[in-house]
């Protein structure tokens, strides 16, 4: 389809005798003028018997033409995203949505990741509803309990980046980055750490200077996280929770104590992360740090309808 044009896939739910039910959106891509691919989670309504797809373009204009090249439906397990797929002999990288480290989270350590998000804190419709937490990255034990996590996500009521810290199912212990800005298609850069003083936020916005926040919690977390995850990282709770709904790119966990310079330093580099002694994850998706492209995260409702 033309460049600049938005476009998404629908799933449509209908009953046993086609009766329609309601619809599940997937997130916006921005045609570039060559072959892309869309893609849509959804969870079928209690009463769904069948299903069937759209491809919808939100500002075409007349004249404009759009050509499909394959439609696939698939039953599969949320959290790892559609099938890797084929495009002219070519098997593209296998979409991830979680990654298993060396080893559990250790209490002190640094994590990195850059984002390009789809979204903006200005928006409000449904797709993207005010108040939405959209999950950029966590780490939860094998099973996924709800009882002890690290996350973060960013709170679009609050307008604000949120680092969260549970323990036991008994508490949470969030840091806030304060009113932060989120623009559509400005990429950032973000970086979490927890050492012996406390929680640490930092972030860098489109090549400006890094915004370091921190606290003094030293609350011990579960040392059974040992799996990380990109967007939203569980199935339940939460209605209206997604994933960050943009391209993800670099993501480093690194072992060790790491102050507000070295934060500084991997947000302000003009290379990829690479493996050190201290790191326990690395996945470089693009390497471009700018998340141009990298690995695309949807943008999904849980609970919705």
């Amino acid at each position: 389809v033309s460049q600049s044009r938005y476009m998404f896939l629908v799933i449509h739910w209908w009953t046993s005798v086609n009766v329609w039910i309601s619809q599940t959106n997937g997130e916006f891509v921005i045609a570039d003028g060559t072959f892309q691919r869309c893609f849509v989670l959804g969870f079928p309504p209690a009463d769904a018997a069948s299903c069937s797809i759209e491809l919808r373009f939100t500002n075409a204009l007349n004249g404009d033409q759009g050509w499909v090249d394959g439609l696939m439906i698939e039953r599969g397990v949320f959290n790892n995203g559609p099938t890797t797929w084929v495009q002219g002999g070519v098997t593209r990288a296998t979409e991830e949505c979680s990654y298993n480290m060396l080893a559990p989270l250790p209490q002190n350590f640094m994590a990195t990741i850059w984002l390009r998000p789809d979204w903006s804190e200005l928006m409000n419709d449904e797709w993207n509803m005010d108040g939405a937490w959209h999950w950029v990255l966590s780490f939860y034990d094998q099973e996924r309990s709800e009882t002890d996590f690290i996350d973060l996500f960013y709170d679009a009521r609050q307008v604000a980046w949120v680092l969260r810290k549970a323990v036991g199912g008994a508490a949470e212990h969030v840091l806030f980055s304060g009113a932060h800005s989120v623009a559509r298609g400005v990429w950032l850069g973000l970086a979490i750490r927890q050492t012996p003083t406390g929680m640490g936020l930092s972030i860098r916005r489109d090549g400006a200077a890094v915004t370091h926040i921190s606290n003094t919690n030293t609350v011990v977390f579960s040392p059974t996280l040992s799996r990380a995850y990109l967007g939203v990282p569980r199935e339940s709770a939460h209605g209206g929770d997604t994933g960050p709904g943009g391209v993800i790119d670099s993501l480093s966990v690194r072992e060790g104590v790491f102050t507000t310079a070295d934060a500084a330093a991997a947000l302000n580099a003009t290379q990829p992360p690479i493996l050190d002694h201290r790191t326990m994850l690395l996945t470089n998706m693009n390497g471009s740090l700018g998340a141009i492209v990298g690995r695309r995260i949807q943008e999904v409702y849980r609970d919705w309808e």
